[in-house]
C-alpha cells in the first residue's frame, strides 16, 4: 500500500483495510482464437501456436498448443509464461488472424470494435542468437517497446518547469502504442492513455506510480497548479488500419495471401479485402446489400464461405475471386465447409436458431438427416450455437462398429452456449456418439428394467415388450441428435382406448399407442410395443421411461460424475488445429496426427483444448 492508503486504513476499521486480491488469470473474456500451423515453407515454430484475443483489457496471449502451456519468450526458461501482446486496455478486441510473411517474421491482425480499426500487431520481427554453454540458441526476437517525447505544460499551455516526471518506464507485453496525458487536479494526477483509457488510480507527488499491469510507471517531483499536465508517447509497433467502419470478423486466406474483413459501415455491412503487407483496402467483395456473417474456408478448395444474416443466401468466394450466390431457405449467421466423398457439404446455423443444417452445394439442396419427418430436417440442439468449425483431418470416433473396431471419419465441432462442444459426423450428419449411443436409462440402481409403472400391485398388467438385441424395452433412434434427453410418459385414456404419449421436451404426440402394436413417436426418436395384460388397462395408469441422448458432449466433466472439473462456460467459436506425435523419421513408432479444437471459455476466463478422439477437454489455460 502507498503511505496515503495506510493513513486511510488507520482512520477506519482494520478489518476493512484488506485489499482485494488482483485477478491473476491471463484472460479477461477470451473472445476469439487463431492458429499458426507450421508448414514446410515456414518453420518459425515447430509446433502449432495459438493466439487468443481478450475482449476486455486489449491483450493477446500466445499458447503452446501441443505442450499445453503458455508460450515462453525466454529461450532458457521454457516453463515461464511469456508476455502477452498489448494493444491497450480500453480496446474491445474481436476477430484475430496470425500471418507469417517470412520465415523470421510473424504478425497478428485483430479487430478493435471500440475504436473501429483493424490492428497490425508485430510479434516476431526477427531471430536472435544466444550463446549458452558454448552452444548457439536461436529464438524469436519480439522487438522493443519505447517511450518518448514527454513534455510538461502549465494550465495556460505554455512550457513550464514546476514539476518533473522521472523514472518513466514501460513494461514489455503491457505497454502499447498510444499517447498519454497526466493532468493535475489540485490533489493528484489523473493518468489517461488514448488506447488504455483513464486509469483507476491517481498519481501523487513523490510516490512511485504504476498504471494497470504496470503499462507505464513513473514518479512526479516538484509542484504544480490545477490543470498542469505531462504528455508523452509509448510505442510497441502496433499500426491501426482504417477499414472504413467497425470491423466485426476476420479471416486470412493463404491462397491469395489476403485478409478478409467483415466491416459494419453505418447500416451497411461489407466484406473487404485487405493487403496485409501494405494495409491497403482492395475493395468490397460482395454486392451492395449483402450482410455477411462469420467467414470460413473450405480446406481442399480454398473457397471462402459466409452466410447472409439478412437474406437467405450463402456466399462463396473462390480462389480466383469469383463470387457465387447459393440460395438457402433462411438467413445464416455461421458456416463451416467440408468437401469430400459424402458431398460438397456446408454446415449452416440459421439466424436466431438452435438448429444446425447441412447443405450440399453439388445438389443445391439441404440434406435431410431424419427420414421420419416430412421434408428436410436438420439437428435441433439443446441450446443456441456459439460457433462451428470443420475438422478436415480424419480421426477416431469414441464408439465401435459391429466388428469391435473404432469408427473413424471427419467431423464438425459445434460450440453450444450452455457450455459444451459436440461433433457432427461427416458421413451421417448425426452427432458423434458417446460410446453407448442414444438409449433408455435404468429406472434405479437396484433393477435392470428401463421403465416404471404406477400399477405394480395389479396382477398380470400391461407391460413393455423387451427388445431382441438387448435388455431394454424401448428402441431409441440410433442417430444421435434425433432423440433428446427427456422423460417420456405413457398414460392410458379409456375414452381413446389407447395410451397417450408425451415427452417432457418433445411434447404430446398426436397419436395414441395401441396395445400389441408397435408405436413410433412422430420424429422417430423412440419406438416400443405395449403388450396387453390379463388385467384390462385402467384410465390414468402410467408408464414412464427416461432417454439419454447419447451425444459425445465435451463439457468439462472429466469423469462423468455430473460435476464440472474444468470450467467451460459460454464457449466461443472453436478453431481447428492438429499436431503430430511419434517418430517423424524412419522409426518404429508410427506418426499420429491428432486433431483438436481450441475453444475460448468466454464466461469462465479459460481456454480449452477439446479432443474429439478421447471425448474430453484434456486441458485448459487460465
Amino acid at each position: 500500500m502507498t503511505p496515503r492508503a495506510l493513513l486511510l486504513c488507520a482512520l477506519t476499521l482494520l478489518a476493512a483495510c484488506e485489499e482485494e486480491p488482483d485477478y491473476e488469470g491471463a484472460f479477461e473474456v477470451p473472445i476469439a482464437a487463431a492458429i499458426l500451423q507450421p508448414d514446410e515453407a515456414n518453420m518459425l515454430f515447430e509446433e502449432p501456436i495459438g493466439f487468443v484475443a481478450n475482449a476486455n483489457g486489449g491483450r493477446i496471449h500466445m499458447l503452446s498448443l501441443k505442450q499445453g502451456r503458455f508460450l515462453s519468450d525466454d529461450p532458457t526458461s521454457a516453463f515461464l509464461r511469456g508476455n502477452p501482446l498489448a494493444t491497450g486496455g480500453a480496446r474491445q478486441l474481436g476477430g484475430i488472424a496470425a500471418w507469417s510473411p517470412a520465415p523470421e517474421t510473424l504478425q497478428v491482425f485483430v479487430t478493435d470494435k471500440r475504436f473501429g480499426h483493424l490492428l497490425r500487431v508485430p510479434y516476431v520481427v526477427g531471430v536472435q542468437t544466444l550463446r549458452e554453454n558454448g552452444e548457439q540458441i536461436q529464438f524469436p526476437y519480439e522487438g522493443d517497446t519505447t517511450v518518448s517525447g514527454w513534455q510538461f505544460f502549465d494550465a495556460s499551455g505554455a512550457p513550464a518547469s514546476g514539476a518533473r516526471l522521472k523514472e518513466l518506464e514501460v513494461k514489455k507485453g503491457y505497454t502499447t502504442t498510444e499517447s498519454w496525458s497526466v493532468v493535475f487536479d489540485g490533489e493528484a494526477w489523473i493518468v489517461e492513455g488514448s488506447r488504455s483509457g483513464r486509469q483507476p488510480h491517481r498519481a501523487y507527488f513523490e510516490e512511485p506510480y504504476a498504471a494497470e499491469h504496470r503499462a507505464i510507471s513513473f514518479t512526479v517531483h516538484g509542484s504544480a497548479n490545477v490543470g498542469d499536465q505531462f504528455t508523452f508517447s509509448t510505442d510497441n509497433g502496433i499500426e491501426e488500419i482504417d477499414v472504413g467502419g467497425t470491423p466485426l470478423h476476420l479471416r486470412h486466406r493463404a491462397s491469395d495471401d489476403l485478409l478478409y474483413v467483415v466491416v459494419q459501415e453505418g447500416e451497411a455491412t461489407r466484406l473487404h479485402r485487405v493487403d496485409p503487407v501494405l494495409g491497403d483496402l482492395l475493395g468490397s467483395v460482395l454486392p451492395d446489400g449483402a450482410r455477411p456473417g462469420r467467414l470460413t474456408e473450405e480446406p481442399t478448395t480454398g473457397s471462402l464461405f459466409t452466410g447472409d444474416v439478412a437474406a437467405p443466401i450463402l456466399w462463396e468466394i473462390d480462389t480466383d475471386g469469383q463470387v457465387t450466390e447459393h440460395p438457402l431457405p433462411w438467413p445464416v449467421t455461421d458456416v463451416a465447409a467440408l468437401f469430400g466423398e459424402w458431398g460438397e457439404l456446408v454446415y449452416l446455423v440459421p439466424v436466431n436458431s438452435k438448429e444446425l443444417w447441412r447443405f450440399d452445394l453439388s445438389l443445391g439442396a439441404v440434406v435431410d438427416i431424419n427420414p421420419w419427418l416430412e421434408g428436410n430436417q436438420g439437428l435441433t440442439l439443446s441450446s443456441p450455437i456459439n460457433g462451428i468449425e470443420s475438422l478436415p483431418l480424419p480421426h477416431l470416433y469414441v464408439d465401435y462398429n459391429d466388428a469391435g473396431v473404432r469408427r473413424q471419419g471427419r467431423s464438425v465441432a459445434v460450440a453450444l452456449q450452455e457450455g459444451r462442444v459436440v461433433f457432427v459426423e461427416e458421413e451421417t450428419g448425426c452427432l458423434m456418439s458417446d460410446g453407448l449411443g442414444p438409449r433408455t436409462l435404468q429406472s434405479n440402481s437396484f433393477t435392470a428394467t428401463d421403465y416404471t409403472t404406477d400399477f405394480d400391485s395389479v396382477d398380470y398388467p400391461p407391460f413393455l415388450e423387451g427388445n431382441d438385441h438387448n435388455e431394454r424395452h424401448v428402441v431409441v433412434n440410433t442417430c444421435p441428435g434425433i432423440a433428446r434427453s427427456e422423460v417420456w410418459t405413457l398414460r392410458y385414456n379409456a375414452n381413446r382406448l389407447g395410451w397417450e404419449v408425451e415427452g417432457a421436451e418433445s411434447g404430446p404426440q398426436p397419436e395414441v399407442a395401441l396395445e400389441d402394436q408397435r408405436y413410433t413417436s412422430t420424429d422417430g426418436a423412440v419406438s416400443f410395443v405395449i403388450r396387453a395384460g390379463s388385467s384390462p388397462s385402467a384410465d390414468g395408469w402410467t408408464i414412464q421411461f427416461q432417454v439419454d441422448n447419447g451425444w459425445l458432449s465435451i463439457d468439462g466433466d472429466q469423469n462423468n460424475d455430473g460435476l464440472v472439473d474444468l470450467r467451460f462456460r459460454n464457449p466461443g467459436d472453436p478453431v481447428f488445429f492438429h499436431y503430430r506425435v511419434g517418430s517423424r523419421d524412419a522409426g518404429w513408432i508410427p506418426v499420429d496426427d491428432r486433431p483438436f479444437v481450441l475453444v475460448p471459455g468466454q464466461a469462465s476466463n479459460q481456454v480449452g483444448r477439446a479432443d474429439p478422439q478421447e471425448g474430453d477437454l484434456d486441458l485448459t489455460w487460465e
